[in-house]
């Protein structure tokens, strides 16, 4: 990971020097990507929360109808806080990638 870093910073100093365009990504965006936790460490949170999002969202017409159908509370509650908590991890990925970004 570090031979990645440093062969990342040592084109990004050489670009630097010479009269060619800045690199595609912003120096805070390379910085939450690699500095904070690492790369591997951010896509191993929010890559499963988005596939269980997208799993979640193509089966919510037939859980829907199968809650609707048999009105069981507790199973309502649970799926109900199944997509609160998905949502929530969501957001949380999206605030401290931006939080990462800004910083």
């Amino acid at each position: 990971m570090r031979g990645l870093q440093d062969s990342l910073t040592l084109s990004l100093s050489s670009l630097s020097n010479s009269t060619t365009p800045p690199p595609p990504i912003s120096p805070r965006f390379y910085n939450w990507l690699f500095e904070c936790h690492g790369f591997w460490h951010n896509v191993a949170l929010i890559v499963p929360n988005l596939l269980f999002i997208f799993y979640l969202s193509f089966q919510a017409k037939k859980s829907f109808s199968k809650l609707t159908n048999g009105r069981s509370y507790v199973i309502i509650a649970y799926y109900a806080c199944l997509w609160l908590v998905s949502l929530l991890n969501m957001f949380w990925c999206c605030f401290q990638l931006s939080l990462g970004i800004s910083s």
